[in-house]
């Protein structure tokens, strides 16, 4: 975490500390899962006759970097010819000799029955070996009770979902928790501040990567990218350790991580002839925040933000995203992100508090906001839009959803303009 933003979440920047602590003190620390969970598992394995027993399932846990690190993995397999499937919270991915297809999951957590049709389906089509994204949340709830993983993968462990050292604490033991029920491989990030707390858990095999030490390392495999951000190496690493897990040659895995031009919604630059530069970025904690708006600053003459932040929970992270977004950007323009039932203008009112310069404009409607930008960028500037990277849906209110999407919204724009 870099001095700027550990100062920002001490709120002692910009004379904030009352606004934050006031939204902290309202948080609500989400209670530990019943055994509901295992019970599903039990119910949907008995229907679906048991797929995950001819399956190898790797699980991708962390605070960042999942599911880049997810997509990464995928390639690398599809370039080996290798059938794989992978899930997070926003799709299933089905990768086969003979091509690939995709289903939409709007952003909900896929349940227990719905796991186990999965399985079985990329089971029956002769898949060996399923990726799924897990976060804190996924694991203190238990909604992949009973799997049983070939492989647990750690990107890193930071502070960005956590609203107090109680909720911190609660995070880090529920990876913890993930690595010593998975008694296969571990693979460690050693360039995370915790990466000692993994080190002593029992496993069958351990694989460490990081920039210079590891068995997995950029140094040694002088791997570059063409993705925008170091962090992104620390993914490419933990994707390449993947392939080492399941047997596929490092400097195989390492090449065809190198050669990834991009990946959907993660520092996407949109290039539709436009004398400036877009970019399309799913960060919406306040350290992805300011890793793609650090990554990104070299890029432009000009930085434009478009930001906003979720409804319905996690209100105490909006003025501390505010406050990135006022280091980092030259214009700043709030707007609606899966609002969820919430008042969209109460909840750039949140992500203001922690922005103390007048000239933010605030546009609620997050068409009307990608449109502004796009018409403010001059020459040599950069637009960042973050929140929302690849998604195609919207939270508006309950369980409602409207189709959205940040890139296609974006590049009509930029075609018309």
């Amino acid at each position: 975490m870099s001095k700027v933003l550990r100062k920002i979440i001490d709120g002692r920047v910009f004379g904030i500390g009352k606004n934050i602590a006031g939204i902290f003190k309202k948080a609500v620390i989400i209670p530990a899962a019943t055994f509901y969970g295992r019970i599903l598992f039990v119910l949907g394995s008995l229907f679906y006759n048991s797929p995950e027993r001819s399956l190898e399932i790797i699980g991708i846990t962390g605070s960042s970097g999942k599911s880049t690190t997810l997509k990464m993995a995928l390639k690398i397999f599809e370039d080996q010819s290798i059938p794989v499937a992978g899930l997070n919270s926003s799709k299933i991915e089905v990768i086969l000799k003979d091509g690939s297809w995709t289903r939409d999951l709007g952003g909900k957590p896929v349940g227990q029955l719905a796991l186990q049709k999965f399985l079985r389906k990329a089971a029956n089509l002769g898949i060996r070996y399923v990726m799924i994204e897990l976060s804190p949340k996924d694991i203190v709830k238990n909604r992949f009770a009973g799997l049983m993983f070939k492989c647990a993968v750690l990107t890193n462990i930071n502070r960005s979902h956590a609203v107090n050292e109680r909720s911190f604490t609660g995070d880090l033991k529920a990876h913890v928790k993930f690595f010593r029920k998975c008694a296969g491989t571990h693979i460690i990030n050693l360039d995370d501040h915790y990466y000692s707390d993994f080190m002593n858990i029992p496993c069958g095999k351990r694989i460490t990567y990081g920039m210079t030490g590891g068995m997995v390392n950029q140094e040694s495999l002088n791997l570059k990218l063409n993705l925008a951000g170091d962090f992104n190496i620390h993914n490419a690493l933990a994707a390449v350790a993947i392939a080492n897990a399941c047997g596929i040659d490092e400097e195989k895995a390492a090449s065809s991580a190198a050669n990834i031009k991009t990946i959907p919604g993660r520092m996407e630059f949109l290039d539709y002839g436009q004398s400036f530069k877009i970019v399309i970025d799913y960060a919406r904690t306040p350290d992805s925040l300011e890793a793609a708006y650090r990554a990104l600053k070299s890029y432009g003459r000009k930085m434009i933000g478009v930001i906003g932040a979720s409804g319905g929970k996690e209100r105490w992270k909006r003025p501390v995203l505010g406050c990135i977004a006022n280091a980092y950007c030259d214009e700043i323009i709030l707007t609606s992100e899966d609002p969820r039932g919430e008042d969209p203008l109460l909840i750039i009112e949140d992500i203001k508090a922690g922005i103390p310069r007048d000239n933010v404009h605030l546009v609620a409607d997050r068409g009307d906001a990608i449109k502004k930008a796009i018409l403010m960028a001059k020459r040599g500037d950069i637009v960042v839009i973050t929140g929302k990277g690849d998604e195609t849906k919207m939270a508006v209110s309950g369980l409602r959803t409207i189709p959205w999407s940040d890139k296609e919204t974006a590049a009509k724009l930029l075609i018309e303009s």
